[in-house]
């Protein structure tokens, strides 16, 4: 049976058990198709947290309470929602004793309430719920459960995700309308010899899907860890609702039948999916939103240590030891400001959106020598406040500085001699913050590329008569993709002509302020003309422009 004939005939609001009926399919399907049995023998169940609600028989004949599990096994379920701006209902010391004895139903909020209503109608027990399994206002409980907040999702049996609820009034049912129909067609070939089924939709109300992505819950920095850690999720969305787990997703109307989108979660040991999957985190997490930004590094602590178990790289500060040349080279795309008390050179220190380093330098050679990173934390590795971070490198510098030509930015190499173009790094680096990336076309020849290269700040262009360090990273070999199977593979080729070298724009702190890349063959070019002019070699040219520098990134 596909998911759609259990609710063709829905209607607006459809009936919570109904919905319930559609999870526990799911959860029936992924277990079948996982080839693992639906409950777990009791030597496979999970260690259930330290506090757990044990929501009661299905029938709800009993009142839930707060279990006190030590050391027992079972089954459970996550939900995973917004507080909102009224705290909701939360465990504390002094309440702690009246919870064990009993949870009151009509203290809850209405997302507890259909958490309550959802494990129960699968036959599950128990369900951790952040407020009220960890005693709120006590910074020791808070200290060592939220070190294995991970654990608890990961090994979760199921994630409720109360996804289009704002805060915990509103609850995880919505009353959304099925947007799209699913229709089997039993198609004929032109001959008449032959038969096929397909699948086809119609539309019954508009809805994106994007939609789905901008929903309350997705734009909390908290949740990111608890819906990608976690084995299999629903999430109650404003149209519908929909699941997935590691072999895939589903929707209620079947649009996104099951294992049609690949999973997130860190299954698949290839190296390229394994830093692809990487970013895609790192720019999600970017645009979402802490109420405490102290807590930038530990809301993404659990996600950093899965992914370190599973591929041995090791964490420096968002950016990955192993992918160190590729992941210094990430973009700030709104030119958001920084954070304090966070490395220039990693992404967590830009408060707004940032971009992953273009992939066609993902197999560029490196130029520069790591010499020492340098990462202390206030307390737990990784899950605490940084009290340092900084990174020795040697590699070559080029000292330039920042210069407004007739209203254009321009970078101009200091002691080299003007030429035809005017001893510009200038076309030759453009920058505008409007079309950032954006090559300007030269007067004299509209149609052709102006420059050597291209530059983009953090920020706005604010260090006019000061030093910048160009600081060469890599040289980017031009890849060409192959589709194998489900996953792109990247070659390289030989450095040519038609390279480039890749840059960090640093302050004269080293401080990154931008990246940059510089064309390898009209460089060359614009110093063989510089050689000409001077009557020096190219190799003294070269060596006046470029510096070998043993220097600290902070």
């Amino acid at each position: 049976m596909r998911t759609s004939d259990l609710f063709r005939n829905r209607e607006k609001a459809w009936q919570n058990s109904n919905r319930i009926a559609v999870v526990s399919y799911w959860l029936r399907e992924c277990h079948l198709d996982h080839g693992i049995r639906s409950i777990p023998p009791p030597k496979d169940l999970p260690l259930l947290p330290t506090r757990v609600i044990d929501v009661g028989p299905a029938d709800g004949s009993e009142d839930p309470y707060l279990c006190l599990s030590a050391g027992r096994y079972g089954l459970y379920t996550c939900l995973s929602h917004c507080w909102g701006k009224n705290k909701p209902l939360s465990m504390t010391l002094e309440n702690l004793e009246s919870l064990v004895q009993r949870i009151d139903l009509s203290t809850l909020p209405k997302t507890f309430l259909d958490a309550v209503e959802i494990t129960r109608g699968l036959g599950i027990r128990y369900l951790w719920i952040d407020s009220l399994c960890i005693a709120q206002g006590d910074k020791g409980d808070w200290d060592y459960e939220s070190t294995r907040m991970g654990t608890i999702y990961e090994k979760s049996y199921l994630t409720i995700a109360a996804t289009a609820a704002a805060n915990s009034e509103q609850g995880c049912f919505q009353e959304g309308t099925v947007v799209k129909l699913q229709l089997a067609c039993n198609n004929t070939s032109p001959d008449g010899d032959h038969e096929h089924n397909t699948v086809g939709f119609i539309g019954l109300e508009a809805s994106e899907l994007r939609n789905f992505f901008k929903a309350p819950l997705n734009r909390r920095a908290w949740t990111l860890q608890e819906i990608t850690l976690a084995p299999r999720v629903v999430h109650f969305a404003e149209d519908q609702m929909y699941w997935k787990c590691p072999h895939g997703a589903a929707s209620e109307d079947g649009s996104l039948d099951r294992f049609t989108i690949s999973s997130d979660r860190f299954t698949d040991t290839n190296d390229f999916a394994s830093r692809f999957l990487w970013w895609n985190i790192a720019e999600d997490y970017s645009r979402r939103q802490l109420s405490h930004e102290d807590d930038r590094l530990r809301a993404l602590a659990h996600i950093t240590k899965a992914f370190q178990q599973r591929t041995g790289y090791r964490p420096v500060v968002g950016l990955w030891q192993e992918d160190i040349h590729y992941g210094l080279l990430w973009s700030n795309v709104h030119s958001s400001p920084t954070r304090p008390g966070m490395p220039s050179w990693s992404w967590l220190s830009v408060n707004g959106l940032i971009q992953r380093p273009p992939e066609r330098i993902r197999h560029a050679e490196a130029d520069l020598k790591i010499v020492g990173i340098n990462v202390s934390w206030s307390d737990k590795e990784i899950n605490s406040l940084l009290a340092q971070a900084s990174i020795s490198v040697r590699g070559r510098v080029m000292p330039t500085t920042w210069d407004l030509e007739q209203g254009k930015p321009q970078i101009l190499p200091p002691s080299v001699p003007k030429t035809n173009s005017g001893r510009r790094f200038g076309n030759h680096i453009p920058f505008d913050d409007e079309t950032r990336f954006r090559h300007y076309s030269s007067k004299q020849s509209p149609k052709m590329i102006s420059g050597i290269g291209s530059c983009s700040f953090d920020r706005g262009p604010d260090t006019a008569g000061k030093t910048i360090h160009c600081l060469l990273v890599s040289k980017s070999a031009a890849p060409r993709s192959v589709h194998d199977e489900a996953r792109f593979v990247w070659s390289r080729q030989d450095i040519s002509s038609g390279e480039e070298y890749n840059v960090l724009l640093l302050d004269h702190n080293y401080r990154r302020i931008g990246t940059g890349n510089i064309h390898y063959g009209s460089f060359t070019k614009w110093v063989q003309e510089v050689a000409e002019i001077s009557g020096d070699s190219v190799k003294r040219i070269e060596d006046r422009i470029w510096s070998w520098l043993q220097v600290t990134l902070i």
